[in-house]
């Protein structure tokens, strides 16, 4: 059961994430009326279920019903000589199956702000800033990593634990729609409210927040392999400069197929490696079927 505190940092956060996106919103809504308006917004809510059901299925198989909802948007202006870029994706989803508990199978808030100065050069100057992190707590049950002597289930994530924001300053180059890449001098900050879990993100003792300069690096493709078949691909490195082992890194791929206007076949697969966290690569895959509804 969700407490009321949980309640409140949850909507505290929808409403930080407003906040920082509402100005941008506004304007553009006002400008949109006009033919000629700077601003380009696409804003869809997603909602998705799976539910699987045996009874005397010879060849085995595992009751369970799950969902998943969220939001996921893009608003661009561009004028003569600057372009807005603002990405915002929050999705929820949890997993039931027979006598186990609940479980969460997605769970994410992210938005990003980049800010491009234009010119006749294919390079443009560039400032950009990321924030990550996820809704509700997150629990390993296969193992304690804490070696303290607690069985499994054991909380290993929450709210702001971890939380990681980047900022960078460098530059652009943006020749097609369907590619982009940016490198520059980045800053990352990593955040774990809750004490208790900030061994497992690689902060000393009683931290709660390490920082760390390096080199960001953030490439970008979107491409309709057939007709409304658009594959999303998005690579982010960041190299401190104080660690020269590997480069964190996060591996996005997005692959949607639209069987008619609202109705989308998607799969995702996200590879992530962070030292910090663990020396082997963490692999995500999700695949689901639902409705995806446009409302700006």
């Amino acid at each position: 059961m969700m407490t009321h505190s949980e309640t409140a940092r949850k909507i505290g956060l929808l409403a930080l994430l407003l906040a920082m996106a509402a100005p941008s919103l506004i304007q553009a809504q006002e400008e949109s009326a006009e033919p000629t308006g700077p601003w380009t917004i696409n804003l869809d809510g997603l909602l998705t279920g799976t539910r699987s059901n045996f009874s005397n299925w010879q060849g085995g198989g595992v009751n369970s019903l799950g969902y998943s909802a969220g939001l996921k948007g893009e608003a661009i202006r561009q004028t003569e000589a600057w372009k807005h870029t603002h990405n915002l994706r929050m999705e929820f989803g949890q997993m039931k199956q027979e006598e186990l508990e609940t479980r969460k199978s997605i769970d994410i808030i992210q938005y990003g702000y980049v800010l491009q100065s234009l010119g006749s050069s294919a390079f443009t100057p560039t400032a950009a800033l990321e924030f990550r992190t996820q809704f509700a707590p997150g629990f390993n049950y296969k193992k304690n990593p804490f070696d303290d002597g607690r069985d499994p289930p054991v909380e290993v994530s929450d709210f702001m634990a971890p939380a990681y924001f980047t900022q960078s300053l460098g530059f652009s180059y943006d020749p097609e729609k369907w590619y982009k890449t940016r490198l520059g001098i980045g800053g990352k900050e990593t955040f774990v409210t809750t004490v208790e879990l900030g061994q497992l993100y690689g902060l000393d003792p009683g931290k709660k927040a390490r920082f760390e300069l390096g080199i960001e690096s953030i490439t970008e493709i979107r491409v309709e392999i057939a007709e409304n078949i658009t594959l999303e691909s998005r690579l982010g490195l960041f190299a401190a400069f104080n660690k020269p082992e590997m480069p964190d890194a996060r591996w996005e791929n997005f692959l949607t197929m639209k069987v008619n206007s609202w109705l989308n076949f998607n799969a995702e697969i996200t590879a992530l490696y962070d030292e910090d966290v663990s020396t082997r690569m963490q692999y995500r895959q999700l695949t689901a079927i639902g409705i995806s509804i446009n409302i700006l």
